[in-house]
């Protein structure tokens, strides 16, 4: 199993940054970032926190290498979620029943697409 600082290198490359990029997005600067991917310096509790939020990060993942890499509730879900909340009894109604209509649509135009690639496929052989 890899160390923390092992898990920084191995996602910063995962969403594809470069040293500079990366430590930019967390206040960092690239030397310092470089000290941490190598095991001589440590990441604060404020750092994991930063990373964990900025990169949609699972913090089990980061400070331990199980369960999944990335967190599958985005900072926009859990924004969603969380303006969702303030609302209304009344508006949630509303904006569930959207919700669950517009679900409703997307689904129906998985399954047409998938239907129709299977007819390409029937067709193709």
């Amino acid at each position: 199993m890899n160390t923390l600082h092992e898990r920084i290198k191995i996602l910063r490359k995962h969403l594809g940054y470069n040293q500079e990029e990366f430590s930019e997005k967390i206040g960092l600067k690239r030397a310092a970032l470089s000290l941490i991917e190598i095991g001589k310096n440590s990441l604060t509790e404020s750092n994991i926190r930063l990373i964990c939020m900025t990169f949609d990060v699972s913090r089990e993942w980061l400070e331990t290498g199980t369960g999944k890499m990335l967190d599958p509730d985005t900072a926009e879900d859990r924004e969603f979620l969380s303006l969702y909340k303030k609302l209304s009894p009344e508006i949630k109604g509303v904006v569930f029943d959207h919700v669950k209509a517009l679900y409703k649509i997307e689904k129906k135009k998985k399954k047409d697409a998938n239907i129709e690639n299977e007819l390409k496929e029937d067709k193709d052989e």
